[in-house]
């Protein structure tokens, strides 16, 4: 089974966009950093290669979210990643809604999201372009994603999220299982969230013509700031 490295989270961004009134929006510039600790490969190992070194990247996301309706939020983000040996490059822009069913004492809803590269590169969820080897900035996929979510506040100003759903992959790459979550402090007036981030990817039995798609499991720390916030509506 191939290597599998862990790829930039891309269903939940950080943080999870709150359920807001209608009418009542913000513009954020966030940045973020993931490095991955380990992988998984198809078969479930865990990938212990002697190239094996981790993998990080960079990333500063321009993202708003808006109330449009009594519990009802939609949200868009465009990306910049930083990549090894590929420098800076759009990554996949994401836009979608959450819709909460429970507000307090935690939050329960449904998120359904469409994401869409924005860059030329071969489809893999490898974290490595399949012809020159490269970091790959992303999975190189059109996707749409159905999740349900699972967020809670925790003392000392914490914070954890949980998901699961399905996404439909385009092209000819069979749909998958996703799942996962986080766990994190806020620091510095909550400009800081340090978390660990599981994401995994299950993939399905391919219909007649399509191409099983890999899966991966990825774990590792990760830093998101907010650099500019920003209120409108």
């Amino acid at each position: 089974a191939p290597l599998l490295v862990a790829l930039l989270p891309v269903t939940l961004g950080a943080p999870t966009p709150l359920p807001r009134a209608p009418g009542d929006g913000v513009v954020r510039l966030r940045s973020d950093t993931f490095a991955a600790f380990w992988a998984y490969d198809d078969d479930g190992n865990q990938v212990e290669a002697p190239d094996f070194t981790g993998f990080t990247k960079e990333t500063v996301t321009l993202e708003a979210d808006v109330g449009v309706a009594p519990h009802l939020t939609l949200d868009a983000a465009l990306p910049v990643v930083v990549a090894e040996e590929r420098g800076a490059s759009f990554g996949d822009a994401d836009v979608g809604g959450i819709f909460t069913v429970l507000e307090t004492p935690v939050t329960l809803a449904i998120a359904a999201d469409i994401k869409v590269p924005l860059y030329v590169g071969h489809p893999s969820i490898l974290g490595r372009d399949p012809v020159d080897h490269k970091t790959a900035i992303g999975d190189g996929q059109t996707d749409v994603t159905g999740a349900a979510l699972f967020v809670a506040a925790l003392p000392y100003d914490g914070a954890m999220d949980l998901y699961a759903g399905y996404r439909f992959r385009g092209g000819v790459v069979s749909d998958a299982i996703v799942g996962g979550g986080r766990i994190g402090l806020w620091t510095f007036e909550r400009r800081f969230f340090w978390s660990f981030v599981l994401d995994t990817v299950v993939p399905l039995p391919a219909t007649p013509g399509a191409t099983v798609g890999a899966g991966d499991a990825a774990f590792g720390p990760k830093v998101s700031v907010r650099l500019v916030d920003g209120w409108f509506l």
